[in-house]
């Protein structure tokens, strides 16, 4: 065997080599671990190099012995220690790796391999072996030892090895020997670029050998049919790549999932028939359908990098298959043609159809013979059905040309009784012009202009959206009736000047739907008369009216189109109101493409071709949007006479006003002045311009001074008394006064104007005591006091502390507007007078409860002002125990804000005027708590209670008030058993309102007061007078939360009714929440507590005294409960 291998070596010497970079790292490796696995591509050298190695090892070290081993079993006959050089060629066989190889290989390497390569370097055999990548990829998933591993790997098909000088190099070294062929540089780096990077070397060599490849010179290399052909006759197995190729030669790794919907199973089965048929091997064909799914992802998982991209997508991170080269795809689809021409034209992708032909032009190319016809009739009806609108594949197939081939195809229409408008509709949708043109020769002519349309429609690329074909067009306008013409002409607006042009030329006029600016929308800048957007703009021009045109000139000018707007205006086209002539001079306009200077040229121009009343909106733009120069240019043209004040005075805002208004002003005439000198007034303006207008003789109307006192321009004002009526300079006061505008108050007073009923008051409203003091001597002691309530009403508290300090006497009311107005220092003054403080107001002024017959501390307490309380209490205690009109008291009050903060002062308050001797009380202390049992504040607080019988507990249960809830049932415990007169315990409350945990919180109250007096807590006997429990309340309140917490923690519950019946059931019917869940949950509860007690649930027995069910209570909530009816409805009916 030794002396095979070294002829062998001395055959490979014969050969010239190109040392590589592979070559030259297999070296260094061998040399560091004695072991190489030369891994790549079929054809890409590895058997070359792997021979050069042992070669060169033979040279450097004579001693050594080179022996090639061909089975896994002879490694059982290598001696070890002999310093042999073992090489193993295409290792675990030519076809594929079988497990029994696999296994042999485990057996051995952990003896065989010590014994070979021994312990030291001068006695260590070497081992150097070569294997394919589907084969290496196979076995990744199993256990190889420390052989295949990256230390002793050189992957000659990597990137790192395709180095483009050594294809240079290896191109010059297989040149044809015969003739005086030779490669000329720009071919040689076509070659590099396009081949597929699978097996180069030996395509070289095939190259040099077949003279009928060198015909084709580059184009061989880049679809090296004849050698792939070879390289997937060795594979054996092809049904994975025939699999990926029927897919479309793309396929996610997630879409391969068995138990999914994305395998296509008709591909598969066809796939493995195929691929069967390839190699005469049927075992593969018979496997279930998971098998096949899992050999597909196997054997493409085994050719990555080979045959096969694995690339991970950047959008969903999935893994896709691909072929690594289009070469191999065309390989694969020109075997499954000689394989089953049949099943090539039913299955191949769409892409592919373009390889079928009726005559034979390329040895790449099937002929189609008249027996295929049927199938590729019925696979084009297919593809007319499924084509993507951008996808114009169809359309390029060469049958479409074969007369033959038509008129088959027509007679087979008929044969199989087809509806040929439906076809011919359907082949203009898939855009397979040549069919649909041959269809329309014979007669079939589409019935809608949208059908048309999509086959003169195109998807471009370049343009990145669909343009019309003008080719087409004129083929297919003959066909077209007077109907479709002008829709057509419609859509060839949007996309194509071409086709507007030709449709003109043929007589078509835009009409209703006509989207004519979007001729020029795309052409923003500087338009030539030559260009041909240009030209089909003016030929619109001339088909369209009068109010096109005007609608033509407003798009011109919104984009900023010189070219057409002069154009639209010499052929006598007005310009509208909405026209926005301004953005020709706009400075910020983004597509203007002219310097100011042009612009302002532009403009001038413009404004001589437009009649007045454009010349006035010309005007008001320009105020609008521009800069005030060109605004006084325009007023330099003598159109001041039509100026809009509103439109000016907001470009007068950021310049210098004055300096303009007085070029301005000379231009008005006086009512405009006028106007101006409104403007001026209402606005933050400064005082030099009102001078400026006044100074230029405006005379001021009624309205002016308002305008001056409302602006406090004094020395305006001052110039315009003199012309002012009484009765207007009172107003004026009054104006004054109510803005706090002191100066003119004192300025209108010293010239005897008196001071009416209307000014104090705005004075008082607005504090103003310096002007509320200069006006105090004119004012009678009988508005005096109404003015300290305003004040009181208002905390103005210098205003209050002024009329007090007058001898100003506060009413019995005044109080009340006090704490109303929440300035405390105003009650306390207040209070160092004689005031009944018993004194009643008929309501609150908080208007979120409405309470009446009230004292001024209950007022406090309603309002929430906490240091006004406390003043009060300490004040005038007593007034904590007056009642309102439902005999509620203060602390009632409270419980309603839920203030709790407030509660404790009138608690406290209360506690301390019931008596003065502190041990009569007899408050016990727990945990640091006062709590009051049998102690004089606890009897106070049990009879304290209004006309309904609330407690302040059960107020604060009804508003929802948390922390004083559980304050009450901790410090008073004996209000935990008091109820109402509808005999309601706070827990019914507290069922309504609350949460869970606030609910368990007070019910663990109730029970440890009851149980300190001897009684037995039992939540079924807490009844109101009608016989509810707190799940009742829950129910009809639709409190879910309480309502599943009393049906776990008291299912017991769940069997009580009322007294009328009424089931907790029947309540959550009532309920106006509707809900579905909270109802199936309690009836799941009480389902189970029936069960548990030896009775069976019926929910059609449930009935209330009346004989009313569940489903007759929700019925009547009259459309409210229509989800919960539903539900309903369909549970009786199936308990029917």
């Amino acid at each position: 065997m030794i002396g095979i291998t070294k002829a062998r070596i001395e055959e490979e010497m014969k050969n010239i080599f190109i040392v590589t970079k592979g070559f030259q790292d297999a070296k260094e490796k061998l040399q560091k671990t004695g072991v190489v696995v030369i891994k790549g591509n079929t054809g890409d050298g590895k058997t070359t190099i792997a021979m050069q190695l042992l070669h060169w090892l033979m040279e450097e070290q004579p001693s050594r012995q080179p022996l090639q081993l061909h089975d896994i079993t002879d490694f059982d006959l290598a001696p070890p220690k002999t310093q042999l050089i073992t090489f193993v060629d295409n290792m675990f066989g030519e076809k594929d790796v079988y497990d029994r190889d696999v296994a042999e290989w485990n057996k051995r390497i952990k003896s065989v391999l010590p014994a070979l390569c021994g312990n030291k370097q001068k006695q260590a055999n070497f081992l150097v072996k070569s294997i394919r990548n589907e084969v290496f990829n196979s076995l990744k998933r199993d256990s190889l030892e420390n052989v295949f591993v990256g230390s002793n790997t050189v992957d000659i098909s990597s990137k790192d090895y395709k180095v483009e000088k050594e294809k240079m190099e290896l191109l010059d070294l297989y040149k044809p020997l015969h003739g005086d062929f030779s490669w000329r540089d720009n071919e040689k780096k076509a070659i590099v670029l396009c081949e597929p990077g699978i097996g180069f070397p030996q395509c070289c060599k095939l190259f040099r050998d077949f003279p009928e490849l060198q015909k084709d010179r580059v184009k061989f290399f880049e679809k090296p049919y004849y050698f792939l052909n070879g390289v997937l006759s060795k594979l054996g197995e092809c049904s994975a790549l025939l699999f990926l190729f029927l897919n479309g030669g793309k396929i996610r790794s997630k879409d391969l999932d068995p138990n999914g919907d994305k395998v296509n199973k008709t591909l598969l089965e066809e796939s493995f028939a195929i691929g069967s048929m390839h190699v005469g091997d049927s075992k593969i064909a018979s496997t279930d359908f998971n098998q096949k799914i899992g050999y597909v992802q196997k054997s493409l998982d085994s050719f990555s990098g080979f045959l096969v991209a694995k690339d991970t997508c950047r959008l969903s991170g999935d893994f896709v298959y691909s072929f690594y080269h289009y070469s191999v795809q065309e390989t694969v689809s020109l075997l499954y043609q000689h394989t089953t021409p049949i099943g090539f034209i039913q299955n191949c992708p769409r892409t592919c159809l373009y390889n079928l032909t009726t005559s034979k032009t390329s040895s790449h190319r099937m002929v189609l013979l008249p027996d295929h016809y049927s199938y590729m009739y019925d696979r084009v009806l297919r593809e007319f059905d499924s084509t993507d609108p951008r996808d114009y594949s169809i359309d390029y197939l060469r049958v479409w040309t074969n007369d033959q081939f038509m008129k088959g195809f027509m007679s087979w229409l008929d044969d199989k009784s087809l509806d040929k408008l439906d076809v011919v509709n359907k082949a203009c949708s898939a855009h397979a012009t040549k069919c649909a043109l041959y269809l329309m020769s014979k007669g079939i002519i589409p019935d809608n202009f949208a059908t048309f349309w999509s086959l003169i429609e195109k998807y471009s690329y370049c343009e990145g959206g669909f343009v019309g074909d003008v080719d087409v067009l004129k083929e297919i306008f003959p066909y077209l009736n007077d109907e479709m013409k002008l829709p057509l002409f419609n859509e060839a607006c949007d996309c194509s000047d071409e086709c507007v042009l030709y449709l003109l030329s043929k007589g078509v006029q835009p009409g209703k739907g006509t989207d004519l600016p979007s001729l020029f929308e795309s052409y923003p800048y500087r338009q030539d008369d030559h260009d041909n957007n240009f030209s089909v703009f003016q030929a619109v021009v001339g088909y369209v009216n009068d109010e096109v045109k005007v609608e033509l000139l407003d798009y011109a000018f919104d984009f900023y189109s010189p070219g057409y707007v002069f154009y639209l205006l010499r052929q006598g086209v007005k310009p509208s109101k909405f026209t926005s002539l301004w953005s020709f001079i706009e400075e910020d306009n983004d597509s203007c493409y002219y310097d100011e200077w042009e612009r302002w040229d532009m403009l001038v121009n413009i404004y001589f071709m437009v009649d007045d009343d454009i010349k006035s909106n010309l005007w008001k733009q320009a105020c609008s949007y521009g800069p005030m120069d060109p605004v006084l240019k325009l007023l330099k043209q003598n159109l001041g006479t039509c100026i809009d004040i509103d439109a000016f005075w907001s470009g007068l805002q950021g310049v210098n006003q004055e300096e303009i208004l007085m070029e301005v002003v000379v231009n008005l005439d006086d009512q405009m002045k006028l106007e101006l000198l409104h403007k001026a007034c209402s606005t933050q303006t400064e005082e030099c311009v009102l001078e400026c207008l006044l100074a230029d003789d405006v005379k001021c109307d009624e309205n002016t001074p308002f305008c001056v006192v409302k602006r406090k321009c004094m020395n305006v004002l001052k110039n315009i008394v003199n012309d002012l009526t009484d009765d207007i300079k009172l107003f004026l006061l009054n104006v004054a006064c109510y803005i706090g505008y002191e100066e003119c108050v004192s300025y209108l007073l010293s010239g005897d104007v008196e001071c009416k009923e209307n000014a104090p008051f705005c004075v008082v409203k607005r504090g103003s005591v310096n002007v509320l003091r200069s006006i105090n001597k004119d004012l009678r002691d009988s508005i005096k006091p109404v003015l300290l309530n305003l004040a009181c009403y208002t905390g103005s508290e210098e205003c209050v502390l002024f009329l007090l300090s007058e001898s100003v006497e506060p009413e019995t009311i005044t109080p009340f507007y006090s704490v109303k107005g929440g300035n405390v220092n105003v009650l306390r003054k207040l209070l160092e007078y004689d005031i009944t403080l018993s004194t009643r107001a008929y309501k609150s002024n908080n208007s979120s409860y409405h309470v009446c017959n009230i004292n001024v501390l209950h007022e406090a307490c309603l309002l929430e002002k906490e240091e006004m309380v406390a003043v009060l209490c300490d004040t005038c205690n007593i007034l904590a125990h007056g009642t309102d009109e439902l005999k509620r008291s203060s602390l009632q009050h409270v419980a309603m804000t839920g203030n709790f903060q407030i509660f404790q002062i009138v608690e406290r308050s209360v506690m301390k005027s019931l008596s003065r001797d502190e041990n009569k009380h007899m408050c016990e202390s727990v945990n640091g708590r006062v709590v009051h049992k049998m102690c004089v504040c606890a009897k106070y607080m049990e009879r304290l209670v209004d006309v309904c019988g609330w407690t302040v507990l059960h107020e604060s249960c009804v508003r929802e008030n948390k922390e004083l809830c559980l304050y009450l049932c901790q410090s008073y415990p004996a209000l935990t058993a008091v109820v109402d007169k509808d005999g309601r315990h706070c827990l019914h409350y507290l069922a309504e309102w609350m949460s869970v945990e606030t609910f368990t919180d007070c019910e663990t109250q109730v029970k440890q007061y009851l149980e300190s007096t001897g009684r037995r807590y039992d939540i079924t006997t807490i009844l109101d007078n009608n016989g509810r429990t707190v799940l009742h309340e829950a129910c009809m309140s639709g409190h879910m939360e309480l309502c599943l917490h009393f049906c776990q923690s008291y299912p017991e519950l769940t069997a009580v009714v009322d007294k009328y019946g009424g089931h907790c059931l029947h309540y959550i019917a009532m309920s106006r929440t509707s809900n579905v869940e909270m109802f199936n949950e309690c009836e799941t509860h009480e389902k189970q507590y029936l069960e548990s007690t030896g009775r069976k649930h019926d929910i059609t027995t449930i009935l209330d005294k009346q004989g009313k069910t569940v489903l007759d209570k929700a019925k009547y909530q009259e459309g409210v409960n229509n989800h919960l009816y539903d539900h309903l409805l369909d549970e009786f009916l199936s308990c029917i």
